[in-house]
């Protein structure tokens, strides 16, 4: 297989066979950084030397698990103080190193399987710095065409170390901000990765901006999109996003968020319930049973975990998945009917627009039926 040797100062290393590399001059200057007020240009030079050797490291094994065993010595090395003086340097070089080398040097590996791998070990990288020094790189391998690159990709943009640094006055970053916000705002419109959806979910509710408020309510439309269209898959990444709109309906201060946090919790357990009860009236043979599963656990999650937080009483979710009344009675109880307001809306002081005379809708639109009746006995 023909090898690519890209470095930028030539002869520094000549051989990755063990696609280890020595780590006691950049471990000598990690610890002296500890305890000191600035970080020099001969300990940046010994950083970069190490980042140089490593990154080729991942760009020239052959195999995943020596990517893997040099990305955990990048890793170890930037230290477990996120935010001090050390690691900022350290992430800022790797940065530097990394633009010059991670978009030209991918498209000189011949073999698309090694290409992938190196695409991929330098996307989880970046996911397990936790910087908002390397948003750039989340941001623009967000739109690989490999599902799982683009997982580790947003996951980069969305941990929750990610949403601390946002919130705070110190280390924020508005240019950065941004690109994230954007960059999740696009996805949601098209990723078909529910697993990236959740990601998303989980950033928008510990994301302290408004602009997070307009990520949940992207992420409530698509999905009450999907059950409109009888498309809906992942019924658990409901759960997430149930989850988000919670937490931020609890935390919110402004009363317009929380009131459209609370809308968007209405419509999307509705849409889930009435999934469920459009299964039970076709005679509960429509959907999977792993679609089942996830829908009896979004639903009895939500009753152990999410209505306490409305402070919503229990409501009988899971005792209907046992007796033979069916969850009709419940949802009645929660939603409401077109006589009277149910318990959750009037709860969270929500309604759902207005009629043709301008009065407010109190019940959740009803979604149209994906499954036929059973059919009636035949006469005589």
């Amino acid at each position: 297989m023909k090898r690519v040797f890209f470095f930028l100062t030539a002869g520094v290393f000549a051989s990755f066979a063990q696609a280890v590399v020595p780590t006691e001059a950049v471990t000598a200057v990690r610890t002296k950084a500890e305890s000191a007020t600035a970080i020099s240009e001969q300990d940046k030079a010994e950083i970069d030397k190490f980042i140089l050797a490593t990154l080729n490291g991942i760009f020239l094994a052959e195999q995943s698990e020596e990517m893997a065993k040099t990305r955990r010595q990048i890793v170890e090395q930037k230290g477990t103080k996120d935010l001090s003086l050390y690691a900022t340097a350290y992430v800022t070089i790797l940065r530097d190193r990394l633009r010059s080398l991670a978009q030209t040097s991918l498209e000189r590996i011949d073999d698309p399987a090694r290409r992938r791998l190196v695409r991929l070990n330098l996307a989880i990288l970046i996911a397990e710095l936790r910087s908002l020094l390397l948003t750039e790189f989340g941001v623009l391998w967000s739109q690989d065409e490999d599902a799982v690159v683009r997982y580790w990709a947003v996951k980069s943009l969305t941990d929750p170390e990610i949403a601390k640094q946002l919130n705070s006055e110190t280390t924020a970053d508005p240019e950065a901000t941004q690109k994230i916000f954007e960059t999740l705002r696009s996805l949601i419109q098209k990723e078909p990765l529910p697993e990236i959806l959740a990601l998303t979910a989980g950033f928008a509710a510990a994301w302290q901006d408004a602009r997070s408020g307009e990520l949940l309510e992207q992420l409530t439309a698509r999905r009450l999109n999907d059950y409109t269209k009888c498309q809906e898959k992942s019924a658990w990444v409901d759960g997430r996003i149930l989850t988000a709109l919670t937490e931020k309906y609890v935390s919110a201060k402004v009363p317009e968020e929380k009131t459209a946090a609370g809308r968007r919790f209405v419509l999307l357990l509705s849409a889930v319930m009435q999934r469920w009860l459009q299964n039970e009236a076709a005679g509960g043979k429509n959907l999977s049973e792993e679609a089942r599963t996830q829908l009896i656990t979004v639903l009895a999650e939500t009753e152990d975990r999410l209505l306490p937080k409305l402070e919503i009483s229990a409501a009988g979710i899971r005792r209907a998945f046992e007796r033979s009344g069916g969850l009709q009675p419940v949802y009645e109880e929660l939603m409401g009917t077109v006589s009277r307001r149910g318990t959750l809306p009037a709860r969270l002081g929500v309604d759902f627009g207005r009629d043709a005379d301008g009065r407010p809708l109190t019940v959740p639109p009803t979604l149209p039926n994906c499954f036929a009746a059973p059919a009636a006995p035949a006469a005589g």
